[in-house]
């Protein structure tokens, strides 16, 4: 996986143990396995971040 899908997936596993509101960047840096500035740099902040796959998993419901 890249540097950039690394946060992603940790930021799925975070929102599926502790939900939207109590992840914290440390969290999703700590469970990717990559560095806070990572976040920073490929999604800009926390919450776009954790916006990808909640705008992901409502895009799908809607589709379907």
């Amino acid at each position: 996986m890249g540097n950039r899908e690394d946060p992603l997936q940790g930021a799925k596993l975070c929102l599926y143990e502790k939900g939207y509101f109590h992840t914290t960047a440390r969290d999703i840096a700590t469970a990717a396995g990559v560095s806070l500035a990572a976040i920073g740099y490929h999604y800009g902040t926390k919450d776009a971040l954790l916006n990808e796959p909640v705008s992901g998993t409502a895009t799908g419901w809607l589709l379907r």
